[in-house]
């Protein structure tokens, strides 16, 4: 998995919605 700031999760899960993003959004 790839640990981001929240902030960046969001983000990061738009532009790169395979990878394993693991934060408080997707992972409460």
């Amino acid at each position: 998995g790839h640990r981001l700031l929240t902030r960046d999760a969001a983000r990061y899960r738009s532009y790169f919605p395979d990878l394993d993003i693991i934060s408080p959004e997707t992972h409460p």
